[in-house]
């Protein structure tokens, strides 16, 4: 048995020793926190988000040092039984909702519309020309009241908003289409997939191409997020190196797209 199979982490620890390259330098360049890069090496897979989680970061710290990724990827051992991985009520398969859930959740959807046709009807139209969640650039370097605030904050639904949100609501007798193999599902087709994981307050943000809001909330240290539905996204994360995600099962490096810790990037082109 090779050292990469009984042990990819210290095949990578040991490259990294080679190369003269720090922890925190491998870090910044996966855009991970230290303790991720420490768990990776000390063969810890088991601290890590989820299975997918731990091979994909082996792949990529494999690719920075220009080993086998594949080889070390498939060498990682999670054991399942030991991860700790923190899941939100709201990520519960659709399957597992008790029917009053259900019944809410239809509820939800019918007063979300009527909601919407009278904000249309009776707001200004100078008023519906314009989004609070317009001005990205106006985020802060970090600021999480401020994102409570755009969450709380009244999002006009535009005509074409409310087209897809009749399309997804379901049928008389039938349960709301809200969850999707452990992922909630953000448009009515499509089978792209992002999952989410946080150590830190973050705010997420995913547009449609055509600029549609399809998800948006304050996400917290210790929260998951599974996400389904079609592609291209347009993605916003408040506070990039304090999540980490992964897209139809490949992590995403933050890193390229981070500007002071805000992160823009389109996935699914």
């Amino acid at each position: 048995m090779t050292e990469a199979a009984e042990s990819p982490g210290r095949t990578l620890q040991a490259a990294r020793l080679e190369r003269s390259f720090a922890v925190r330098e491998v870090a910044e360049a996966l855009n991970l926190p230290i303790d991720t890069v420490e768990a990776i090496e000390a063969d810890q897979f088991d601290r890590l988000p989820s299975a997918v989680f731990a091979r994909g970061y082996v792949r990529a710290y494999a690719k920075l040092l220009e080993l086998d990724a594949d080889a070390l990827a498939a060498a990682c051992r999670v054991d399942a039984s030991e991860q700790t991985e923190v899941v939100p009520a709201a990520r519960s398969s659709g399957l597992m909702l008790e029917p009053t859930a259900l019944l809410g959740g239809a509820f939800g959807v019918l007063l979300l519309l009527i909601i919407a046709v009278l904000a249309i009807w009776v707001w200004p139209e100078d008023e519906q020309a314009s989004s609070p969640l317009e001005p990205v650039a106006t985020l802060p370097q970090r600021a999480p009241d401020d994102a409570v605030a755009l969450a709380s904050a009244s999002i006009e639904p535009t005509y074409e908003d409310l087209g897809e949100l009749a399309e997804a609501a379901p049928q008389a007798g039938q349960p709301p289409l809200a969850f999707d193999d452990g992922g909630r599902r953000i448009t009515p087709g499509g089978d792209d997939r992002l999952e989410f994981a946080f150590t830190e307050e973050c705010w997420v943000e995913i547009k449609s191409a055509a600029g549609r809001n399809l998800y948006s909330d304050l996400s917290r240290s210790g929260d998951s997020l599974d996400l389904v539905g079609r592609g291209p996204f347009r993605i916003l994360l408040g506070y990039a190196p304090g999540v980490s995600m992964s897209f139809n099962g490949e992590p995403v490096a933050l890193g390229p797209h981070t500007r002071n810790n805000v992160a823009n990037l389109v996935l699914g082109q």
